[in-house]
């Protein structure tokens, strides 16, 4: 079933590119080896859960930004199959891709994607589009594990077929819903830091989501980075004040009211959040 948000993303990219800018993806010139070299296209990695959907409406009313947050197809199972190694070739991705990036280019605008199914497509990404820029989008493991205790990750989710898991498949069977979810938190960061690692620096920027929704200066910044600094001080600070993308649904309690024994999984499963500075 297609639900109403999901309806509203297909528009948007069927006719994003009519309403903004006088561009039809039909009529949009192939990316050349030439203009492989100039653009800077922008992913956003992340576990998800962590800020994208704020992020993308920060910058989706901008007419020089073409920021997509939830694609059609999601690549869900491919997803999966990037973390395995299984998809290689960088062709798969350009395949995925480039008609939507050429459209931004042609269009003179920065094609941003924040949807965390592209986060395992990182290397493949770096490798398609020589001069792509990238964002580390983190959050609190608690608040993420707690995001996806209420959501049933793992226990039945709609989505459970592209998520990761261990390699091993006999110690995976023995991790409970609530470490499997920890276990995806810290994979998932770890990847992305080693991805990281490949690139120079300003190839790349690394913000918490906390950050994101509380330090509007560090916003600022981020959002020079991706190439859009005009955007005030003022604005940053008025969207921080309306939250995006809310759980309202499914019941687990605040990290103060866990168990021992979950803080300990956490701590355990977990050993990125002290390199965040998340300490409790």
């Amino acid at each position: 079933m297609i639900t109403l948000n999901r309806l509203k993303n297909r528009l948007k990219i069927a006719f994003d590119c009519i309403t903004k800018k006088p561009v039809r993806y039909q009529s949009i010139p192939p990316l050349t080896d030439a203009l492989i070299q100039q653009i800077q296209p922008v992913f956003v990695l992340s576990t998800g859960r962590c800020g994208t959907k704020w992020l993308t409406e920060l910058l989706s009313n901008r007419s020089d930004v073409l920021v997509n947050h939830a694609l059609q197809p999601e690549l869900v199972r491919q997803s999966k199959l990037a973390y395995q190694n299984r998809h290689t070739d960088p062709e798969f991705i350009r395949a995925a891709r480039d008609d939507l990036i050429s459209a931004a280019y042609h269009s003179h605008r920065i094609y941003i994607e924040t949807d965390n199914r592209i986060t395992f497509f990182a290397p493949l990404l770096a490798q398609a589009y020589p001069n792509s820029r990238f964002i580390h989008l983190y959050r609190h493991p608690a608040d993420f594990i707690r995001s996806g205790m209420r959501r049933n990750w793992y226990a039945g989710h709609s989505a459970d077929i592209g998520r990761i898991t261990m390699a091993d498949a006999n110690q995976w069977q023995t991790l409970s819903q609530f470490e499997k979810i920890a276990w995806l938190w810290n994979e998932t960061n770890s990847f992305i830091e080693k991805f990281l690692q490949t690139l120079p620096p300003n190839r790349y920027f690394i913000i918490s989501s906390e950050t994101l929704f509380a330090e509007p200066t560090q916003v600022k910044t981020l959002c020079e980075f991706i190439g859009v600094p005009d955007i005030s001080l003022q604005t940053i600070i008025q969207k921080q004040k309306k939250p995006v993308n809310v759980q309202k649904k499914g019941n687990f309690p605040k990290y103060q009211d866990w168990t021992p024994e979950q803080k300990k999984q956490l701590a355990n499963l977990c050993p990125l959040a002290t390199n965040y500075g998340y300490n409790k």
